[in-house]
């Protein structure tokens, strides 16, 4: 199904908690009510943020004709990174680190006001862009709007299967030559990770291999796992966000660093979303390269992972590498709100 012209922009005239998104390769679905749920609902579109301890799993479940709903969005807590606090960042991380092994996802924030950005134009620049990724555009008044396209699948169920992956290790894409021991550990402990998460459902991983991005590359193995009878959907869930790809290794202390080192709110950032159709049917995504937008001001997030082997430098130009999924689409269709982004 192809989405309505001006689909976005009526759902947030009309003050509709609404979906879309387009998974690869396939056409686009949407939806609109006129609030969410909370909880996972079978027939419906989850959203959920990147702390579960502190937030609420959503879920929009589309309605034909919904009543007008709530106007005025969760100002959401907007602090733009300097190099010099995210250099801090990492070089506290990263000692951490040596100390104690393992790894924690730094996010940075790059905000713009004064922009007037058309979602509508921009979801169908993303989807021409990055064919491979999950296009995605939500919004309730609990979220905010967010827009982006994601490359990595949290969980899907299909005829029995779940099916991950493993997705972390950064680099410029079409690099040459093998990929280097910092970003080949930063996969290991994403994918060990996984797999335990996933013992009681028998796992099995591919052999890593590199998986294109858009302007960037990452490190990938695909993970199937059968699903279990009975099985508690969410319980898994719970249990494998955030990722260490988002958050870190040891979760609680990576928590507890990101609390430490970020000025920012994350919000949904490095949480999920998809089409929940049943305990047997679904497909959930990674929220990640992607834009909060709040009236005219929007904010980029985007992260890397720091480990022992760190450097500020190199974490600091993967950052603005990432940032340009996003901001390749606008320039192809509002070039002239880049400018407010160029830090």
């Amino acid at each position: 199904m192809n989405i309505q012209s001006g689909f976005i922009r009526e759902s947030l005239q009309s003050g509709f908690s609404f979906f879309a998104y387009r998974l690869p390769h396939s056409g686009i679905s949407f939806g609109r009510s006129s609030k969410p749920f909370k909880g996972l609902i079978p027939g419906g579109f989850v959203i959920a943020p990147f702390d579960l301890e502190s937030g609420n799993i959503l879920t929009i479940v589309p309605e034909t004709n919904p009543a007008d709903g709530e106007c005025s969005d969760i100002i959401p807590k907007w602090h733009e990174t300097t190099r010099g606090q995210h250099n801090n960042a990492v070089n506290k991380i990263s000692l951490y680190h040596r100390k104690h092994g393992g790894k924690t996802v730094l996010s940075r924030m790059i905000c713009a006001e004064d922009v007037k950005i058309d979602c509508d134009s921009l979801f169908a620049a993303l989807c021409k862009l990055y064919p491979e990724a999950t296009v995605f555009c939500f919004r309730t008044p609990e979220t905010g709007l967010w827009i982006g396209a994601s490359p990595e699948r949290l969980l899907s169920s299909h005829d029995g299967t779940l099916t991950t992956m493993a997705l972390a290790g950064t680099r410029r894409s079409g690099t040459k030559g093998e990929w280097d021991i910092k970003n080949i550990e930063e996969h290991a402990l994403v994918a060990d990770f996984i797999v335990e998460c996933l013992s009681e459902c028998k796992p099995c991983a591919t052999h890593p291999y590199t998986r294109n991005a858009g302007p960037v590359e990452h490190l990938c193995c695909d993970i199937t796992a059968k699903l279990p009878e009975s099985a508690d959907i969410e319980k898994i869930l719970r249990r494998l966000s955030p990722t260490p790809a988002l958050c870190g290794s040891d979760r609680s202390a990576s928590m507890r660093l990101i609390q430490e080192t970020e000025s920012h709110e994350r919000g949904c950032y490095g949480g999920f979303f998809g089409p929940y159709h049943s305990e047997n049917e679904f497909d959930f995504f990674v929220n990640l390269r992607s834009m909060n937008i709040c009236g005219q001001d929007a904010s980029l997030i985007v992260g890397g992972g720091i480990t022992a082997l760190s450097s500020p430098d190199t974490e600091w130009e993967e950052t603005n590498i990432k940032s340009r999924s996003v901001l390749n689409a606008l320039r192809v269709c509002q070039s002239e709100i880049l400018s407010k982004f160029d830090k």
